[in-house]
């Protein structure tokens, strides 16, 4: 909320919607029972994402269309891009219709070699050569947070490899990481 209230002020930044789904839910857990558990809290959060399989449509796409009307009802817009993953799991496919709902453009992306989860832009917004980078710490240790003193999130962001081709990075940062 913060932050799209200091991005009103800021109509040339373009935004991205990376779907909210670690604490609570912008509706009143009550109205998204499968999404929540007893506490009224993201029942997956934790790393427990196999608990995602539980969540309805009906649930899921109602808490997405409520956080779309909370970004308009701050923000005066709904957010430019999202990031998606076309599976089977309800929750993918009501963030789905909420994504196309909205006219917000998904799909646009391609990653790099080492990014978490590999995807290759849709034919249609290849030609874009928007490329996804990979600030995560190195895959091979997880989020081990002894490992965290070894990862060096600035110097990530700031070491990307400039070429001829004209290419748009798209970036989705964590400033936790940058506590230090």
């Amino acid at each position: 909320v913060e932050i799209l209230k200091w991005l009103k002020d800021r109509p040339w930044i373009s935004i991205g919607w990376h779907r909210h789904l670690w604490e609570r839910p912008v509706c009143d857990p009550s109205e998204v029972k499968s999404m929540v558990d007893e506490e009224g809290r993201f029942k997956w959060r934790h790393r427990k994402t196999h608990l995602m399989s539980e969540a309805t449509y009906q649930d899921c796409y109602k808490e997405f269309d409520k956080q779309m009307q909370l970004c308009y009802s701050i923000l005066g817009k709904y957010p430019d891009v999202a990031t998606s993953r076309n599976t089977n799991l309800e929750i993918d496919k009501a963030y789905m219709d909420i994504l196309d709902k909205y006219n917000i453009a998904h799909g646009v992306f391609s990653t790099t070699a080492d990014h978490k989860h590999q995807m290759v832009a849709d034919e249609k917004y290849r030609h874009l050569n928007y490329i996804s980078v990979n600030i995560q710490p190195d895959p091979s240790v997880g989020f081990d947070l002894a490992h965290f003193k070894e990862y060096n999130p600035l110097e990530k962001m700031t070491s990307l490899t400039w070429t001829e081709k004209e290419e748009i990075y798209f970036y989705g940062f964590h400033p936790g990481y940058c506590d230090d």
